[in-house]
């Protein structure tokens, strides 16, 4: 295997112009060399034949960016991935930059600081959204130095003469059509309703570039890419013309091509010509082209080469509807959270049956007496999720950390880190799935607790209360439509501030209708975001505050809620008011809870949760023939 010092000195050798033909015309070497987490279409999760970045530093988490530079090697990512970082770096080549610590500048802050006058910094500008373009071109430039796109990504030709034999590509995977019974409307209305929008922007057309916006828009699903059901494409919609799509069209069953008609297709790599054919029009009547904030700054040079003033940059039409699910969707969504919650309940139940017959210095063993893992539990997990009726995949790879591994917020197992299930840990388990219908994400803390026994660590239970009474505050929170998610994210942190302690990540991520997991532009957090918009009737959100203690113990509670109207007694200027509904069916960890740091208020609200998980877990329970999980969900959700 090609070692860390290898790759950066190949990479260097690039950088410095070794092959002067990849580098722009003029620039002969590179002060920096950017390799960013993302594909072409800034998917955050990415095939494993795009994982360049992880390649040149070693960090597996799916977030982050790294930075080359003659005698440098930086990456930055954020509060999520700070310990995990700090295991997978090398730190005698790479320094980890944290993401929202005073102290840490921002990528081109510190390459502008950095960097020679009159230097280029280079980077894949299929790999850069327009948005990053602009903003990071623009601080540069006041340090005149020049941002560039390289016509070859370097770490490609690093990756493809070294002896690690890069992933294929995913050419030829499936496409399969999404049918109406679960997408709850056709393509044509959809797009339809997009021209609608265009028209109001006066723009002739619309480039879609984010993959999980075209799977959406042509109620088309793929398997290009792990744990998210899409496929590479590109699409058009032009206000004169019928749409196009981008595609390599080996993966089009004569289905989709019967469920595409109306469509034109064309080949995945013709997009940037076609645009370029198209923009031609657009400049003559001076009518706008749309694409999204996300779009790569090579789709967007094609505008603005011809006329920057014809770009318009703002979320899609796409992104907005999407996030807005239709009660169709819904009511398919509630659906697989019934089936999902059997699955992690069966799970629940597993583990509290192994450790309860076990003593406070063993592992929790499997029948067969294997000690039961992080990694083994996670397979048996997903195991029970295959089981499911209309179960596709997995929604993201499954968190399964005990102990002090529960502290790594987006902590992955592997076999150097895999971790004994030891009565007396916590454990934190966060994971989902893809169902025809729906997609899911569900954390639960549980304490694995011997049954000899009495309670758990003080300390873990007031900090799982806290938490709970965090989640509470934002499940019964009434807020104006159009709210926006970091106006309502305090209510989630108040009851840990009170006694000095927070949390490093979001408390509230946009889910997919059997889509990616992650979906804007609404969400909760402390940060701002520019692309973000108000949260609005139907659009589901995750619940997820937490807690996480290094060295000792993490703790996460979250569900999926859906903001659904709520009539108050006053009216003020006609505002609508968006309460939301829980639409995740899963106990709660009574051990862990503290009825003495509860309002009378919120142990209601736990007691109508956990009766709510019965009246919705039970009846699949009893149809399913699982005596023994109706009991033990029985006991789960008696009142506190």
């Amino acid at each position: 295997m090609m070692s860390m010092e290898s790759k950066l000195t190949k990479l260097r050798e690039l950088m410095r112009g070794s092959n002067s033909a990849l580098l722009p015309k003029g620039v002969t070497s590179l002060s920096a060399y950017v390799v960013p987490s993302e594909d072409a279409h800034q998917s955050e999760y990415t095939a494993d034949q795009h994982k360049r970045r992880q390649f040149i530093s070693g960090f597996t988490g799916s977030a982050g960016t790294a930075v080359v530079t003659p005698d440098k090697a930086l990456l930055w990512t954020d509060g999520r991935y700070f310990l995990q970082a700090e295991r997978e770096l090398d730190s005698a080549h790479w320094q980890l930059m944290k993401i929202g610590n005073a102290t840490t500048p921002t990528i081109q802050r510190w390459m502008s600081d950095n960097c020679e006058r009159n230097s280029c910094v280079g980077i894949d500008h299929t790999l850069i959204s327009q948005d990053s373009w602009v903003k990071w071109s623009d601080e540069l430039e006041r340090k005149q130095v020049q941002l560039v796109g390289v016509k070859q990504n370097l770490v490609d030709m690093v990756w493809d003469s070294s002896d690690e034999k890069r992933p294929g590509s995913a050419e030829g995977s499936p496409v399969y059509v999404y049918p109406v019974k679960y997408s709850g409307e056709s393509w044509e209305s959809k797009v339809k309703r997009v021209k609608a929008q265009m028209e109001s922007e006066k723009a002739q057309l619309l480039v879609v570039s984010e993959l999980d916006e075209i799977a959406w828009l042509f109620n088309l699903r793929g398997a290009d890419i792990d744990f998210n059901p899409v496929f590479f494409a590109y699409a058009i919609i032009s206000a004169n013309h019928i749409p196009s799509l981008f595609i390599d069209q080996s993966k089009l069953t004569p289905d989709v091509k019967k469920h595409l008609a109306g469509v034109e297709i064309k080949p995945y790599e013709a997009v940037f010509g076609s645009l370029e054919e198209l923009v031609a029009d657009c400049v003559e009547k001076k009518t706008n082209v749309w694409m999204g904030p996300q779009v790569s700054r090579a789709l967007a040079v094609k505008i603005t080469e011809k006329d920057k003033n014809l770009l318009l940059i703002k979320n899609t039409p796409t992104k907005q509807l999407k996030a807005v699910k239709n009660e169709c969707e819904l009511d398919w969504m509630r659906s697989v959270h019934v089936k999902d919650g059997v699955a992690l309940c069966e799970y629940l139940k597993l583990l509290q049956d192994r450790v309860s017959s076990t003593n406070s210095s063993s592992s929790a063993e499997t029948e067969t007496g294997d000690q039961l893992t992080e990694i083994s539990g996670a397979a048996i997990l997903d195991g029970l999720r295959a089981e499911q009726e209309g179960f596709i995949g997995l929604s993201f790879p499954t968190i399964s950390g005990c102990g002090p591994n529960g502290a790594v917020i987006h902590y992955q197992a592997n076999p150097q880190t895999d971790r004994k299930l030891c009565p007396g840990d916590l454990y934190l388990v966060d994971s989902g799935g893809q169902y025809w219908g729906g997609t899911t994400d569900v954390t639960r803390t549980v304490s694995l607790l011997p049954s000899s026994a009495s309670s758990p660590p003080p300390k873990q239970v007031e900090c799982y209360t806290l938490v709970l009474k965090g989640h509470i505050a934002l499940a019964q929170m009434v807020i104006p439509e159009g709210t926006l998610g970091f106006k309502i994210d305090s209510a989630a942190r108040s009851a840990l501030w009170k006694v000095g302690l927070d949390y490093l990540h979001g408390t509230g991520h946009g889910v997919g209708a059997c889509l990616n997991v992650h979906e804007g532009p609404q969400s909760i957090s402390w940060r701002t975001n520019p692309q973000e918009e108000g949260i609005k009737e139907n659009v589901i959100l995750s619940n997820e505050p937490g807690y996480y203690e290094s060295g000792e113990f993490g703790i996460r509670i979250e569900s999926l809620i859906v903001f659904k109207k709520h009539v108050t007694k006053y009216t003020t200027q006609g505002k609508q008011f968006l309460k939301p509904e829980t639409i995740t069916y899963v106990p709660l960890d009574r051990k862990l809870i503290d009825k003495n740091l509860l309002s009378e208020d919120e142990v209601k609200w736990i007691d109508d949760y956990h009766q709510l998980c019965w009246d919705k877990l039970s009846p699949l329970m009893e149809k399913l023939g699982k005596t023994e999980l109706i009991e033990w969900l029985k006991e789960q959700t008696a009142p506190l």
